[in-house]
């Protein structure tokens, strides 16, 4: 079995850029929703606080985000596992190191959401002990949009 570590940086590396053009076309290819609103998970880099990648030797494979909302709440994001590698537990492990982190940051709560397509992530996100809610909308635009995806929440106390 190969050796999975994950690592943490404060700081963008070429390592998360490739992991992002790989979840990019992922994304794309997954989701029409996403196409639609014109999303694209680089623009969470700019907020982006702490990434997680995860590597098999020298090979990047995964990776998650982790950005400052405000001194109680973090948002994990653009939480993604290469397609050889899923379904042996690293976005689980993903969770835990990101949500360790935000702990450490002081954190009290970790927020994220992913689109409704995207029904494994939605599992993924229940198993690992978040739990959903919906958000109200507050305009015409936001209605369809809240209405595209799910939003999930965890207490880290």
């Amino acid at each position: 079995m190969e050796e999975i570590v994950i690592k943490h940086y404060e700081s963008i590396t070429c390592d998360l850029v490739d992991l992002f053009k790989r979840l990019n076309e992922d994304m794309n290819r997954n989701s029409q929703l996403r196409s639609e609103y014109g999303e694209d998970c680089f623009h969470d880099l700019k907020d982006m606080t702490d990434s997680f990648i995860a590597y098999v030797g020298a090979q990047p494979v995964g990776c998650a985000i982790l950005v400052n909302k405000c001194k109680e709440v973090g948002i994990i994001t653009n939480i993604y596992v290469s397609p050889d590698h899923r379904r042996g537990g690293l976005c689980y492990r993903l969770f835990k190191a990101v949500e360790a982190h935000a702990k450490i940051r002081g954190h009290l709560l970790l927020i994220s959401d992913t689109w409704n397509e995207l029904v494994p992530m939605q599992k993924a996100f229940l198993n690992g002990g978040y739990n959903r809610y919906r958000v109200t909308p507050v305009n015409d635009w936001e209605v369809g949009y809240y209405n595209a995806g799910h939003n999930y929440w965890k207490m880290l106390v």
